[in-house]
């Protein structure tokens, strides 16, 4: 089951990837004012960077063909999407549907 787990998820902002030391305060001042989301991936309990887009919008849609993607590998097979967010319901209902249009086999 492990293998077939996979995370993946959006910043809105890069305040706790910079108090985490992950970035230098020039990097996440520069991010802020470019608008930079960051996507990242937990796979076999380790954090990867998988990609960045600058705005909130290419960002989701940018997760939306990760997600997607993912999925299809399962050559057809059913599949479990579970979903998350951070005081963002609406924009996850909205990615909700667009997954359901694109993967009606999916149970979210």
């Amino acid at each position: 089951v492990r293998e077939r787990v996979s995370i993946r998820l959006v910043l809105d902002t890069l305040d706790y990837v910079l108090r985490g030391g992950r970035i230098s305060r020039l990097e996440a001042k520069v991010g802020a004012l470019l608008s930079i989301k960051p996507m990242l991936a937990i796979q076999d309990g380790v954090i990867s960077h998988a990609g960045r887009t600058r705005s909130r919008r290419r960002s989701l849609e940018q997760l939306l063909k990760a997600v997607t993607d993912a999925c299809v590998s399962f050559d057809g097979k059913g599949f479990v999407v579970a979903l998350g967010h951070a005081c963002a319901l609406e924009e996850m209902k909205e990615f909700m549907s667009q997954l359901l249009a694109k993967l009606p086999r999916t149970l979210v």
